[in-house]
Formats: C-alpha cells, sequence, structure tokens
C-alpha cells in the first residue's frame, strides 16, 4: 500500500494544483516571502485526503481512529479555511483546540508521564504547540514535507525495534503520503501544502506519538529528541521575538532556517534569484535531514536504551539547535533577498 500510496498524493495533489490554477489560489509573495512569483497553494489536501481514505480502508483501534479522522479533517478544514480567506490568530487557536480537546480525551492524556492534574493540560498545550510549530517551520520549499518523512520514518524504526508494527505503519502510512507531495514541492516548489497541511501533519503527527507514549511504545523523551530541530527553533524564535516586544503570532522571516537560507542563497554565485533560492532551500533542508537521520535517531535510540539519562541525550540533541540559532541571530530582523540584491 505505500506505493499506492505515494501515487495517489502525487497525481492528486498534481491535480489539485491544475484546479487551483485555474481557480487563482494563489501564494502572493510579499517582503517576508521565501519565493518571488505567484505559486499554487493549499496543495496538503493531496495529503489529507490519501492519508484520511488509508486509514478509514485500514482502521486504527476505534480511540486512535477517530482522533485521527475527526480531529484531522477538523484541523484540516480550519487550514483550508485560513489558506483561502485569513482567519485571525485568536480564533484559529480557538478552532484548533476544539480538535486537540478529541485526542486528549480519547487517548487518554493523563496517562503521560506527569502527575494527573499536570498530564491533561501539558498534553493539550503541547499537541496544539506541534501543530502550529509545522505551520510556523513551513516557510521554504519542502522544509515541513522532508521534516515529517525524516521524523515519521525515524520513529517508525524506533517502534520496529519495540515490536509495534501497527504503529510503524501509520507513521510510514503519514510518510508515503508526504512524499508523493514533495514530487511537486521539492526546490523549486510548484505547490505550496499550506495551512491545510503544515497544521494537519502537525496535529498528526502529535496525535500517533501521544498513543505511542501513552500505550508505552516510545517516551515521550524519544519524541522530544527526534523533533528537536523544529522545537529547538521554533521555541527559541517566538521567545527572542517575544523578549524583544515583536508581534510573535504574526509572520516574519526570522527563524534560524529562514536565516540560514537567506545566508546561502546571499553567499551563492548562482546569478539567477530563482536558483539562488532554490540551491538555498535544498542545501538547508539536506542539512535537516542529515542533522534528523545522524544525530537525533542515534540520541532517540540511547534514550530508549538507557531511559535514566534522558536530560543527558535531550540537551546533547537541543544544544546544536540552539548554538545554531544564535549563530544565525534567530528571532531578529533580516533583510530580504530583494533588497540586498538591489543594493
Amino acid at each position: 500500500p505505500l506505493l499506492l500510496i505515494f501515487i495517489a498524493s502525487a497525481l492528486l495533489t498534481g491535480a489539485y494544483r491544475h484546479v487551483a490554477k485555474q481557480k487563482a489560489i494563489l501564494d502572493i509573495p510579499e517582503s517576508r516571502s521565501a519565493h518571488f512569483r505567484l505559486i499554487t497553494r493549499g496543495g496538503g489536501i493531496a495529503i489529507v485526503l490519501v492519508f484520511l481514505i488509508t486509514i478509514i480502508l485500514i482502521p486504527p483501534e476505534s480511540n486512535l481512529y477517530w482522533s485521527l479522522l475527526i480531529g484531522g479533517c477538523w484541523i484540516a478544514l480550519i487550514g483550508f479555511v485560513d489558506d483561502l480567506s485569513h482567519i485571525p490568530p485568536q480564533w484559529r487557536i480557538l478552532l484548533q483546540s476544539i480538535a486537540v480537546l478529541l485526542p486528549v480525551i480519547l487517548i487518554h492524556g493523563g496517562a503521560m508521564p506527569f502527575p494527573i492534574w499536570l498530564a491533561y493540560p501539558l498534553t493539550f498545550i503541547g499537541l496544539l504547540w506541534l501543530l502550529n510549530l509545522f505551520n510556523f517551520m513551513d516557510g521554504i520549499d519542502a522544509i515541513a514535507g522532508i521534516e515529517l518523512v525524516t521524523t515519521a520514518c525515524c520513529a517508525a524504526f524506533l517502534l520496529h525495534l519495540q515490536n509495534a508494527p501497527t504503529m510503524v505503519c501509520y507513521l510510514l502510512f503519514l510518510a508515503f503520503a508526504v512524499l508523493g507531495f514533495l514530487t511537486w514541492n521539492m526546490p523549486p516548489a510548484r505547490i505550496f501544502m499550506g495551512d491545510v497541511g503544515s497544521s494537519f501533519l502537525g496535529f498528526i503527527l502529535g496525535v500517533l506519538a501521544l498513543y505511542t507514549v501513552v500505550h508505552g511504545h516510545l517516551s515521550l523523551y524519544s519524541w522530544l529528541i527526534l523533533l528537536a530541530c523544529f522545537i529547538g527553533d521554533t521555541t527559541f524564535t517566538l521567545l527572542h521575538r517575544m523578549i524583544r516586544g515583536d508581534q510573535w503570532y504574526h509572520g516574519h522571516c526570522s527563524h534560524t532556517y529562514q536565516k540560514a537560507a537567506f545566508l546561502l542563497a546571499k553567499k551563492s554565485k548562482i546569478q539567477r534569484q530563482s536558483r539562488q533560492r532554490a540551491f538555498a532551500h535544498r542545501t538547508v533542508i539536506s542539512i535537516l535531514a542529515i542533522i534528523n537521520i545522524c544525530w537525533l535517531l542515534p540520541l532517540a535510540f540511547l534514550v530508549e536504551t538507557y531511559p535514566s539519562y534522558w536530560f543527558l541525550f535531550c540537551a546533547l540533541a537541543y544544544a546544536p539547535i540552539i548554538l545554531l540559532a544564535l549563530f544565525f541571530q534567530a528571532g531578529q530582523p533580516t533583510e530580504t533577498l530583494e533588497t540586498v540584491n538591489a543594493k
């Protein structure tokens, strides 16, 4: 079924792109954009449809099934509406909270490794943060997709070692649905996944992670390590913006990965601006994939093997992410590539 999922996602993305161009569902470049031409958006709807159809045809146990199906549909609907017509941040968070409550209750967020009075609110905040985190980090070509694919595959490997084949399957179903979309989204992107895709991916991955932790398949620390690139970059950047007094919930281009892509494009000797961006985006997402597979996966394996040393392994996971954020001055305003080229 993995090959079928990949093909269906790729074909559906192409079909949606054709319709979106006709309906003028386009991402219009602005000063903080990582592109400078009109590109169709909302392509993540293909991932949503393929994955949800897959779990309908191959359903998991009921609590997980309804959390993924109902919660996923609701999050995707909010994201798609936001792609078509902007939803104010406070209303978006409120609407997302409705979906997040479902897995917290059905999958029993109180079983997380915290006191019961703390477990439910922390689980709720964690899921809400994760689905928005993917949205925040989806700022250059393919980065959200590459993060999802590498993280899901790394988690699937660890779950295979823990003899949890059902969860391996659902993580791979999600990963291959995203891989099909990436055939259109790799730099230079021909379509963007939009909020409908990024928020859906964060939510679904969060629900699957919650299920594996509650049922003892993987520890919470393993997931914190595997997601260190996205969690570390976003948390550092937004905290820095809050300290500066910036409106942190507004769009910006000061994440570590955005700063790195900007610097690579600026230093590139490639003449055409579109090729500069594609080169920079490919380099950044390649580095992200290498960090996830070669650094974070071994640390997650070690935390499963030696759980009493969780703090050490988490510190080792986040240290290079924080150092990179400090080096690139994440959270501080940056010039745009157009400004530099104009100079």
